[in-house]
């Protein structure tokens, strides 16, 4: 229940702010809105404000902005409040603010969290891996790792950030440790020295499938958390950048799955956003919120594809119509229209396809359960 719960609040809140950001440029620029709806299909609820219907559907999974005069074939009076009697500058602003606001409140809930300090692992050393140069060099658990190369660490971060770009080069590690000078422990002495530890290189794959080499020590953090928090502008500066490098990573990854450089298979769907959602809310609220934000820039980028359908499919039509002066033949519009909704519609199937690959085992455990199935050992 809570994974389902978490998906529809944050799908809910996407959905909601991306629809606001047509809903708002529409009526700056004199545009009439028929009806805003979150979620899709039968109507639960609705009431009407002016011009305007407000529905909450049945399906969760979406919602829409429908303004007059917005089909390119349906029926048009010339009216000015119609969509399509606005310049093509104007409707390109309506259909980008969408995605625009996706972005920004990506960035208002970065700018929150770090203000507020996201949780993040101090470099306590959690467990030692056995064989591994930390082992090796006499690094124990509940090791406190000072300074790096001279460097003031205090966060795992910052530690990992100077060790994964140290394949085969020494590095001088300053140790924190507590031990006991007494017999019956009942005195402990903190004492501080230095150790000299190369990491040895092993082959990761990042978050898009890729390998990449890069040293360890072989060791874990430990649960011990802290959390830095950052004065207004720090948080705004830092939440912007963020955003745009997150931003950028996103398109970086688009381009690698269609240049087959990462698995096809890494696509996921419903199932997979609510795992994720469920698994975060149960970490606490900031790392729900941070997920969102995550989440609200994938909307945001896949919304701005130059695919038909899509809202960038739309900016590439109106685009189209400014520089040549006249809108795209309505024939080639649907046809492009329809090839869109195909690869969407492919693209959803493919993403719920591999949801269910994915949790197959999971999946099958709970009908196991469901049934009281068990199966039979041998003896």
């Amino acid at each position: 229940m809570l994974y389902l719960l978490s998906m529809i609040f944050v799908l809910g809140v996407l959905v909601f702010v991306h629809e606001l950001g047509h809903f708002i440029v529409a009526k700056l620029n004199g545009v009439r809105v028929e009806k805003f709806s979150l979620g899709f299909g039968p109507k639960l609820f609705g009431v009407r404000r002016g011009h305007t219907e407000y529905l909450i559907s049945a399906l969760p999974l979406g919602g829409y902005v429908k303004m007059a005069g917005d089909e390119p074939d349906g029926d048009r009076t010339g009216e000015s409040w119609e969509f399509y009697s606005k310049r093509p500058s104007q409707r390109i602003s309506i259909v980008f603010a969408g995605p625009l606001m996706n972005l920004l409140l990506a960035a208002v809930v970065f700018c929150c969290i770090f203000m507020v300090g996201m949780p993040t692992f101090t470099s306590k050393i959690g467990d030692i891996k056995k064989g591994y140069p930390a082992e090796k060099a006499g690094l124990k658990k509940g090791d406190q790792i000072v300074a790096l190369n001279g460097k003031p660490v205090r966060r795992w971060d910052e530690l990992t950030g100077i060790v994964y770009n140290s394949a085969g080069k020494e590095c001088t590690f300053t140790i924190k440790r507590t031990v006991d000078i007494a017999v019956d422990a009942s005195t402990l002495e903190v004492i501080q020295f230095r150790i000299r530890i190369t990491p040895q290189e092993e082959k990761i794959k990042d978050i898009f499938g890729k390998d990449h080499r890069i040293g360890v020590i072989g060791i874990t953090p430990s649960m011990e958390v802290t959390s830095e928090k950052m004065g207004p502008l720090g948080a705004v500066r830092t939440g912007i950048t963020h955003t745009v490098k997150l931003t950028a990573m996103t398109y970086q990854g688009i381009w690698l799955l269609v240049t087959r450089q990462v698995p096809a298979n890494s696509i996921g769907g419903p199932l997979l956003i609510a795992k994720m959602a469920g698994e975060t809310a149960k970490m606490g609220m900031l790392q729900l919120f941070n997920f969102l934000a995550v989440l609200s820039i994938s909307l945001a980028v896949l919304n701005l594809l130059p695919i038909p359908i899509l809202d960038g499919g739309h900016i590439m039509f109106y685009t189209f119509e400014a520089v040549r002066r006249k809108p795209m033949s309505l024939k080639a519009q649907l046809l492009a229209q329809k090839a869109g909704l195909v690869i969407l519609v492919a693209l959803m199937v493919f993403a719920t396809y591999n949801d269910v690959t994915r949790f197959a085992d999971t999946f099958r455990n709970i009908g196991k359960k469901a049934v009281g199935f068990v199966v039979p050992q041998k003896k």
